[in-house]
């Protein structure tokens, strides 16, 4: 029997040795290719969450954006609100002045024709002073009228001042505040009541809806005319408990103190 030679050995080893390199990189190139697959998967995955995370961004640069022209706005309101307030309180003071010197010319009249009557006094001065005192006493109730009226526009403006400026500012009304429900409108949430700026209602107020003297709901004025009102009731109180014909009176919180 022949030995091998060497040279066969050798070439029966490099097959071998062949094959199993072939095997080896066979894995090697499997390994690779999942290691590659791997990495796209979270190439992408990290594309779309910096997407994802660009769109959020654009959505907070709109909603700052939309923040601010709000606030814009509102500094606006509140400017104009402030300049109305100022420019009502000036002419208040200024019919109160008049007033003054209408009561004081007044007065004077009544001296003047209080004396004259003592030492004698003619038809016709008497006359003269008589429609003077008049003139004087009709001026002093038409400024006394406009005062009332420029009074109630002062505590409107100062009201609306406020509810801008204080967060937890509540809006008070007069104690003895009167009215009825008129309607009630279920669909759009809402109630007329028969009192308005002749009693002194105020927006944003609250009044108590009683009936038969029990508490039936609690509603925020919303809008104020001069004998009517609109209101909404209240988180917390149903709408259907209100009828027409109950009696509306001012709520504890908004009464003055």
């Amino acid at each position: 029997m022949k030995t091998p030679s060497i040279l066969a050995i050798l070439t029966i080893l490099v097959c071998i040795a062949t094959a199993g390199l072939g095997f080896v990189s066979g894995v090697k190139v499997k390994e690779l290719i999942k290691s590659r697959d791997n990495a796209e998967m979270e190439r992408d995955t990290a594309l779309s969450e910096k997407q994802t995370a660009l769109d959020e961004l654009e959505e907070s640069k709109s909603e700052i954006e939309d923040k601010d022209r709000q606030l814009a706005d509102r500094d606006l309101q509140l400017k104009t609100a402030n300049n109305n307030f100022q420019q009502q309180l000036t002419r208040a003071n200024s019919l109160e002045r008049q007033l003054n010197e209408m009561t004081s010319s007044a007065r004077q009249y009544e001296r003047q024709l209080s004396l004259w009557e003592a030492v004698g006094l003619s038809i016709d001065d008497a006359k003269r002073l008589r429609d003077d005192l008049r003139a004087a006493d009709l001026k002093i109730d038409i400024l006394e009228a406009e005062g009332e009226t420029l009074a109630r526009r002062i505590t409107i403006l100062d009201n609306k001042l406020k509810l801008y400026e204080l967060d937890d500012y509540e809006v008070k009304l007069p104690n003895n505040i009167s009215g009825k429900v008129t309607a009630v409108d279920p669909k759009y949430h809402f109630v007329v009541i028969n009192a308005g700026r002749n009693q002194d209602l105020l927006e944003q107020g609250k009044v108590s809806i009683s009936r038969n003297g029990k508490l039936v709901a609690k509603a925020r004025i919303t809008k104020v005319d001069e004998n009517s009102a609109i209101a909404n009731p209240l988180e917390g109180w149903s709408i259907d408990d209100i009828q027409q014909g109950d009696r509306v009176l001012t709520a504890i919180e908004s009464m003055q103190e």
